[in-house]
């Protein structure tokens, strides 16, 4: 009985001393990393850079057309009353009163010299106030108004005169603005970038 007393003592001596030795040994540390070949680095691939310019500003808005058609009427009506009066002058002078009934020589000489330059002061009026009018519909509506002016005299007599002057003008402005663009231009803006063998381009705009 002794005997086995003092074996049992000697085994949990001997398991004592054993867990505290493993207790006390140094964990084993992990094998190093390897990352690559030794001495090369790894390519940093870099995106290309595209640049793009901020958008215009927005565009203001298209002008109105009355300011321009008011204008059109002034000065296409200034400009027709000079050719109006030289052209009364030389009509009276050059065309007899007997050939051109019921008017005379004077009042036709004046109303060709209206037509003439009245849709010329409508142009520039035009062009005064951002218009882009063609000029053969200025001409075209010119045209008219002397056909219906002449048209009115002829089966109204005398007292439809004023027609041939109104009626010019009023046909320029027609035709002037009619062809005339309300449409503001647009503005593209265009960039290229190129890094590292890529080539980018960019369109930007507003339409």
């Amino acid at each position: 009985m002794t005997q086995a007393i003092a074996i049992a003592r000697t085994l949990l001596l001997t398991a004592l001393l054993a867990g505290v030795a493993h207790a006390q040994l140094p964990e084993p540390s992990p094998p190093p990393l390897v990352t690559g070949e030794p001495g090369k680095e790894e390519a940093v691939l870099e995106p290309a850079v595209v640049a793009n310019p901020p958008l215009p500003p927005e565009a203001p808005a298209p002008p109105s057309r009355m300011p321009r058609i008011a204008m059109g009427l002034l000065v296409g009506a200034g400009a027709g009353a000079l050719g109006g009066v030289a052209g009364g002058f030389i009509g009276q002078a050059a065309i007899p009163n007997a050939s051109v009934q019921p008017l005379g020589g004077a009042w036709t000489g004046a109303a060709i010299g209206f037509a003439l330059l009245a849709p010329v002061g409508v142009l520039l009026a035009g062009r005064w106030f951002e218009g882009n009018g063609a000029w053969w519909a200025t001409a075209l509506g010119d045209l008219l108004g002397v056909g219906l002016g002449v048209a009115s005299v002829a089966f109204g007599g005398a007292e439809a005169t004023p027609l041939l002057f109104a009626l010019p003008l009023a046909g320029s402005v027609i035709g002037s603005e009619v062809t005339s663009s309300t449409r503001a231009p647009t503005p593209v803006a265009v960039t290229f970038s190129s890094k590292s063998g890529t080539s980018t381009v960019s369109l930007l705009g507003r339409f």
